[in-house]
């Protein structure tokens, strides 16, 4: 126990790759609980995860106390489209 993430955690960790600064659990809760929930359905809808798997609630994941944050999250958020561009 404690080595592996569970599955509300790992869509947690899945829908922060859209949008880091955006769906960031220590930035936004809400958001990063909506966008979890999104990446539970497409698991679910792609045969990722079971049923009973995709009603895990991800808003019941614990959050370790963060220490302020610094600014390059949101240079990631700007620079990660410009390679679209490429």
């Amino acid at each position: 126990p404690g080595t592996r993430l569970s599955v509300a955690e790992a869509a947690i960790i899945a829908g922060m790759v859209k949008a880091p600064s955006n769906y960031s659990p220590t930035a936004d809760i809400d958001a990063a609980v909506g966008r979890a929930e999104v990446v539970l359905a497409l698991m679910r809808e792609q045969g990722f995860i079971s049923a009973a798997e995709a009603r895990v609630d991800p808003s019941a994941v614990k959050l370790k106390a963060q220490k302020a944050q610094n600014s390059a999250r949101y240079f990631t958020d700007w620079a990660l489209p410009q390679l679209d561009l490429l």
